[in-house]
């Protein structure tokens, strides 16, 4: 500091001097960002004054030379401005000494600031400072003084809320990064963002006076533009979004707005200033700024606006937006419908059906793939994403159309294969692709023969280009038509395939394993006997060594080997059992992870069930004698309690309840000791309370990316979902039922054995449970 203040005339040194605050500043934030270290708050009289006096400094030879990059000063200064946000926020009470200061110095820097780019960093967080401020109830005195909202409103948030020169540029010739920063939001705020930001903070302590204030503010703007439009469109524009800043009390990216304030009528001010934007849709070069923020009032009130008298009534004119050429309106009124196709009902039941979208359907598919052709919008990832929201809600009334879309997508498929550069694009498309296979496949069985051409043309292409990518898209496309195909056994292009994907080149890409497990599971299960003939079975039990010995895709093995002993016979796999189950142990000695243990439970409870405890008893001990007893005592005992997922457990307590009632040993050899635990371990589990499972219909139908994220190693496609097939085959509804009849059994063939080992040796809370299970089956213990 005293270098640049002795050096104020100095363009070297003095650049030298601010380039370092720059660092230092930022260093600063760094050091108390998670904590705030004794040395700082014994020192704050020595760097707050020093800050203070920074932010009201000016000199020209600090200016960028640019109007769009900012200058050393506005750096520093942005950099203060974070940090006295920080200390406003987690420091208020060592801080609020020097607020006073700082909000004033703060107010006083934003009026000196232009309208240049340069200054959008340090107006951004400037304005998020007094948000700051705003917030906090111990500081709402310093806005409760005598005109300080009618200045706030008029020097500071509306300024910053109004379309600027530059602004206009972006939308014109950069609709991407405009879209970006206005509909998705970018990590860096930008000054409409702030100052929104702002007004919800104000209007958190002082609600009724900010509308009251706002609102001749707005109706201003609003008659200077009814007086003059061509010349004061950018009032209405701005008018607009601050009255969805007022009114936006509560929102998510997946519902929209949540809660609005009851002091603002979002439908009044819909039908009398936002209609009429969008109704003239023959001329989209009329005021195309307020038609993209008309699409956008739509998408954030579509909550609050009735859905039969507004929602429903606006769709086709926001169907004909979705045909101009302006990448922002197309993108806005793809993306409004996108959200509205999303909405559901209180009991989740979509709003959107059938009925609605026939009357639209035709129109609605023509401009969706019509404006993928749009110069900057081949990729553009909302018209993909309202495409696959579409096909999705239509119900039959996508079926006369889905000849004229596969080819369509298969096109942009192709397409993109070339230079797969947007990520989320094609993820939808290829969700859109598994919707429109499985419609079709499903109104038309007959028709799967020529999908399956297609999708074996987009797979050879996809593979001759090496589009690595591409490759679990594909494997889960491949998957879904074998496993819906109407044949009972395996067509001769499929099995083509299988020495190729048991091979081990596919297999050293990691976000291959999981779709070439289900698609070497959807082989097994089409034709178990196709597999075995095909000589492929050893190569196979390979893909399970190679994965179990794995920490990462030891699960993926486990499955694949649970699906071997499902579905094909015994006997086919009887000369490599004693080899599996060794390898099986061999990797539970040398590297036992929870995710391995809770698997090989799973997988061991279920062997129980297909083919006895005594059956997996035998092997066990073959490898070693009482080694069987360890896997009790070791496994099932202390891990059980562990199954987090609700098919899993069940799966285990059918297992467990075999184990109890049909193992001699367990039963009455050298095992019972366990017999009593077994039961408690048992019943604790039923006990245990469910977890609800992550991907619900919720992730379907209101967003891919919000809840699952893109993922490079491994994008699960939600339309082409993995087959859940029941091992129990419907005959085990309950497994409390089941472990209840099982029981009974048993007492039957040996009565009083049961009775008296539950009554002395079972917990009585677990007593009480098995009662219920007991009444429920309408059974009792002999």
């Amino acid at each position: 500091m005293n270098l640049a203040a002795s050096n104020v005339n100095n363009k070297g040194t003095l650049r030298t001097a601010y380039s370092s605050l720059v660092l230092c500043t930022k260093v600063y934030y760094s050091l108390n960002v998670q904590d705030l270290p004794e040395f700082f708050e014994d020192n704050l009289d020595i760097w707050m004054p020093n800050f203070l006096n920074i932010l009201g400094i000016e000199n020209k030879l600090l200016d960028s030379c640019s109007d769009d990059e900012p200058g050393l000063l506005e750096q520093v200064k942005s950099e203060i401005c974070f940090i006295i946000s920080m200390y406003a926020q987690k420091y208020h009470e060592e801080f609020e000494t020097y607020l006073t200061p700082f909000v004033e110095a703060v107010w006083k820097l934003l009026s000196t600031c232009g309208q240049e780019p340069k200054f959008d960093i340090l107006v951004s967080n400037s304005i998020k400072f007094l948000s700051t401020v705003a917030n906090r109830e111990q500081f709402r005195k310093i806005f409760e003084q005598p005109g300080v909202l009618n200045s706030l409103c008029s020097k500071v948030i509306i300024p910053n809320i109004e379309f600027r020169a530059c602004d206009i540029e972006l939308f014109e010739e950069n609709g991407e990064d405009f879209i970006r920063s206005d509909l998705e939001g970018s990590d860096v705020d930008t000054r409409r963002k702030s100052a929104c930001e702002l007004v919800k903070a104000l209007s958190k302590h002082f609600e009724e006076d900010i509308v009251r204030v706002f609102s001749e503010y707005i109706k201003l703007m609003l008659d200077s533009f009814a007086s003059d439009p061509e010349n004061h469109w950018k009032n209405k524009d701005a008018a607009i979004y601050l009255v969805t800043a007022i009114c936006v009390k509560g929102s998510t990216a997946k519902h929209g707005t949540t809660q609005t304030t009851n002091l603002v009528n979002v439908v009044d001010f819909y039908n009398t200033f936002i209609k009429g934007d969008i109704d003239n849709n023959n001329d989209f070069d009329s005021f195309p700024v307020l038609r993209a923020g008309a699409l956008k009032y739509i998408m954030t009130f579509r909550n609050q606006l009735p859905f039969e008298e507004i929602i429903i009534p606006i769709l086709p004119t926001i169907i004909k937006h979705v045909s101009c050429p302006n990448s922002v309106i197309h993108t806005y009124a793809a993306n409004t419908l996108e959200k509205i196709f999303s909405m559901k009902t209180p009991d989740r039941v979509n709003l959107i059906n059938s009925g609605h979208i026939s009357p639209i359907i035709e129109m609605l598919m023509t401009n969706l793939f019509g404006a993928l052709t749009f110069p900057g919008s081949e990729e553009n990832e909302y018209l993909m994403k309202a495409i696959m929201r579409t096909i999705s809600v239509s119900g039959n009334a996508i079926i006369p159309y889905l000849t004229g879309i596969l080819p369509q997508l298969s096109t942009k498929l192709m397409e993109v294969c070339k230079n797969p550069s947007k990520p989320y694009f094609n993820h939808y498309l290829f969700e859109s692709i598994a919707l429109s296979l499985q419609i079709a496949i499903l109104h038309n069985p007959a028709s799967a023969s020529d999908i399956e051409n297609v999708v074996f043309q987009l797979s050879e292409s996809i593979f001759n280009q090496d589009v690595q990518e591409f490759l679990p898209y594909m494997l889960q496309l491949l998957s879904l038509l074998l496993e819906q195909d109407p044949n009972n056994f395996i067509p001769e292009n499929y099995m083509k395939l299988l020495q190729g994907i048991t091979g081990p080149q596919l297999w050293e890409k990691t976000g291959n394993i999981h779709p070439l497990v289900r698609f070497l599971k959807a082989y097994i299960r089409k034709s178990p006997q196709q597999v075995i003939e095909s000589g492929r079975l050893d190569a196979i039990l390979g893909v399970f060594q190679k994965l179990v010995a794995s920490t990462a895709n030891d699960h993926e093995g486990l499955d694949l080997l649970q699906c071997l002993f499902n579905e094909l016979p015994i006997e086919a796999l009887q000369k490599y059992i004693q080899e599996i189950y060794i390898i099986l142990f061999t990797r539970l000695s040398s590297s036992k992870t929870p995710k391995f243990v809770k698997n090989l439970i799973v997988y061991f409870c279920f062997f129980m069930f297909r083919f006895g405890p005594q059956f997996l008893e035998d092997i066990v001990e073959r490898i070693q004698s009482k080694m069987f007893g360890m896997v009790i005592e070791k496994l099932f005992l202390t891990e059980c309690q562990k199954i987090p997922s609700v098919k899993d457990r069940k799966t285990v307590c059918v297992g467990l309840t075999k184990l109890i009632t049909e193992a001699p040993s367990v039963i009455e050899g050298p095992y019972s000791c366990f017999w009593p635990r077994l039961l408690e371990v048992l019943i604790a589990l039923f006990e245990l309370p469910v977890e609800e499972d992550n991907l619900t219909e919720e992730v379907i139908q209101l967003g891919l990316e919000e809840d699952l994220g893109y993922q490079t190693t491994y994008s699960k496609l939600i339309f082409a979902p993995d087959p859940q097939k029941d091992i129990f085959q419907g005959n085990i509804p309950d497994a409390r039922i089941f472990l209840a009849q099982c029981l009974h059994k048993l007492s039957v063939e040996k009565p009083g054995v049961m009775t008296d080992i539950i009554s002395k040796s079972i917990d009585p809370n677990a007593i009480v449970h098995l009662k219920k299970y007991l009444d429920a089956a309408n059974l009792t213990l002999s």
